[in-house]
């Protein structure tokens, strides 16, 4: 556009630079000889205006490019930021104990509720490693841990329901699982969800001897001794089917 102007402009002077000098010639008006260097100063001078028009409209697109960035950096801080609040929020308030550790077991992430089933706090646990602030019992306990740590740096999950904690027998419910915080999406650690499950154990434990205790006294008896669940039967011990004539 700029080329194309210049040739017009370029022409228009010399047309009339030549109706000049025809005029001149035939003397109905004197030669301005100096009309055509005034002709050359006003095209230059439109070309100069012309280029800083266009300077300063790409420096006006450069300003709103440049406040758009802002305002999007400024969005995607705010963002990282409400969400880094809502994960340390959710972190505080589950019941089930976090951690997160590196591929070496370090622990990174250590919450509130782990601190409840360990006894240890996070600034005595993070830059220790997770067997290390357990305290498993025995070589096959941490084996296993490791196992499971191995598992979660491949992109598996695992969960083992009694590992044992320290020499308390304490029982600990572990879930690994993969931590991607790598560009590439490739698991650098684990997060794993630990719960304190001895008193479901113990209560299991006392059920399952109790119903031992019952089958002994039941099998032995003379009596006949049904159980039911609503009209439903669940279990007639020997007695009963020989009196009855019941095959179980």
């Amino acid at each position: 556009r700029v080329a194309a102007r210049s040739h017009v402009l370029v022409a228009v002077i010399w047309m009339c630079s030549g109706i000049h000098d025809g005029l001149a010639s035939a003397g109905y008006i004197r030669p301005v000889a100096s009309l055509l260097p005034y002709g050359f100063l006003l095209f230059a001078g439109t070309l100069a205006a012309g280029n800083v028009r266009r300077h300063l409209s790409r420096l006006q697109a450069a300003e709103v490019a440049a406040d758009l960035l802002r305002k999007a950096h400024g969005v995607e801080v705010e963002l990282a930021a409400r969400h880094e609040d809502l994960s340390r929020a959710l972190l505080q308030s589950m019941g089930d104990g976090v951690v997160v550790v590196d591929a070496a077991a370090v622990i990174q992430v250590w919450n509130p509720a782990m601190a409840s089933i360990v006894g240890t706090g996070p600034e005595e646990a993070c830059g220790r490693t997770l067997y290390d602030v357990l305290g498993s019992a025995g070589p096959s306990a941490r084996g296993r841990l490791e196992a499971a740590l191995e598992a979660a740096l491949q992109g598996e999950i695992t969960k083992m329901d009694d590992v044992p904690l320290r020499l308390d027998e304490r029982v600990l419910q572990c879930t690994f699982s993969p931590h991607r915080v790598s560009a590439d999406g490739e698991p650098t650690g684990a997060i794993a969800l630990i719960r304190d499950v001895t008193e479901n154990q113990q209560h299991e434990e006392i059920l399952r001897r109790s119903e031992a205790r019952f089958r002994t006294l039941a099998e032995g008896s003379p009596d006949a001794i049904l159980a039911h669940w609503g009209q439903r039967i669940i279990y007639v011990n020997p007695a009963f089917l020989r009196m009855l004539g019941y095959r179980q």
